[in-house]
């Protein structure tokens, strides 16, 4: 079972805030996310989960059961990803 993944807008300018190796497991992340239960994911509401990329970065994403995909609607650390939910 393989999902489409996708960038929100604010997911890809939340990009700019990481150096090259930052950048480089947030990537490496976001190529698993085809089979999203693969990763280590936690359901915050509704249809919407964290991901874990690295120990300090985290993904906000949608996943969509019906249609097959998952949208990464925000990028940023650990202590400030939470904050607009």
């Amino acid at each position: 079972m393989s999902f489409k993944v996708e960038l929100s807008e604010r997911a890809v300018k939340d990009l700019k805030k990481f150096g090259k190796k930052d950048l480089e497991r947030v990537f490496k992340t976001i190529e698993k996310l085809d089979d999203p239960f693969s990763l280590d994911i936690k359901k915050i509401k509704g249809n919407i989960y964290r991901v874990k990329a690295g120990r300090k970065i985290r993904l906000i994403i949608e996943i969509d059961f019906k249609e097959m995909t998952v949208l990464v609607a925000r990028i940023d650390w650990r202590d400030r990803v939470y904050d607009r939910l």
